[in-house]
């Protein structure tokens, strides 16, 4: 809504166009190479990101492109990023339950490397510290392989829960993880 806003008052012209995860960019290219005056692209990808390829394809008919995608290389010229401050979010999360009360929190840590992945859990063992709380590893889980995100959450969790080590909130480093953690829950 404020995008629109602030479209409208610059007169600049906003076309939302839904992108899914595997999605054809056929539609999104068309887009592009028809359209008179097109300056730029905004795209916030779907949660595994777009294909470099893509950001490429839409550079050779349009100026800049800018994308809130955490999995990007951003060093093509015209290609710029946004991304969240990934450490004050999960610093804000870590606060908020700590401050209800929490002290035993469980972390399941992305098999993904990227950076804003690290921070999030660097912002929990930092909360954590704050709060005067030493960091236990049994209470985080890493290093599971195979499957996609949410089936990762679910022997995460297993494996967290199998550990025999009670926690009272959970913290994951995405929604997909996290809602495989909570499936692997009720079922236990």
């Amino acid at each position: 809504d404020q995008a629109e806003e602030l479209a409208l008052k610059h007169n600049i012209k906003l076309t939302p166009v839904k992108l899914r995860p595997r999605t054809d960019y056929s539609l999104l290219f068309s887009m592009a190479e028809n359209s008179t005056g097109l300056l730029g692209v905004i795209m916030i990808p779907p949660g595994e990101g777009i294909p470099q390829t893509v950001y490429e394809r839409l550079l050779q008919t349009v100026r800049r492109v800018v994308a809130a995608d955490q999995f990007t290389d951003f060093s093509l010229p015209g290609l710029y990023g946004v991304c969240g401050d990934q450490v004050r979010q999960g610093y804000l999360l870590m606060d908020e339950l700590l401050r209800n009360g929490h002290r035993r929190i469980g972390y399941i840590v992305s098999r993904s490397a990227t950076s804003n992945h690290r921070e999030r859990f660097d912002a929990y063992r930092e909360a954590l510290a704050e709060a005067g709380i030493g960091f236990d590893p049994a209470l985080a889980v890493s290093g599971i392989e195979g499957g996609g995100e949410m089936e990762f959450g679910f022997r995460a969790m297993r494996e967290l829960l199998s550990r025999g080590k009670p926690f009272t909130a959970l913290m994951a480093t995405n929604d997909e993880i996290a809602l495989g953690a909570i499936s692997a829950a009720r079922e236990a």
